[in-house]
């Protein structure tokens, strides 16, 4: 265990707010955001708040919460892009090979053709 003094003399108050007052607003709560996520089988009510000790709560309607912290919140925001990539690049090749597969050929685009227009 590492223990610190504190120099007195060189800290510093506000003079025009209370120590009970700075005290009062050390734990604050930010709510920054509400929206509906939903899987295959269930709808969630999502809230998503920041506090003052720099954690970040996802709180799913009453059924459960997360508070994880910025180092949690990048790797999931990480994992979650490579797996929307990967469904991107997914949809793209299913596209082409059902284009590959079908019958239908692309018409000819002609510029002057005012069915293009």
């Amino acid at each position: 265990m590492i223990i610190r003094r504190v120099n007195l003399a060189r800290m510093v108050y506000n003079t025009n707010v209370s120590k009970g007052a700075i005290m009062a607003k050390k734990y604050e709560v930010t709510k920054l955001d509400d929206f509906l996520f939903t899987t295959d089988t269930q709808s969630y009510n999502v809230t998503l708040e920041v506090d003052s000790l720099e954690y970040i709560n996802l709180n799913f309607g009453d059924s459960f919460s997360m508070r994880i912290n910025y180092d949690s919140a990048e790797n999931m925001e990480n994992a979650l892009r490579t797996a929307r990539y990967f469904i991107q690049d997914q949809m793209i090749d299913n596209a082409g090979k059902d284009l590959k597969n079908s019958s239908q050929t692309p018409k000819d685009w002609n510029p002057n053709d005012p069915s293009n227009w």
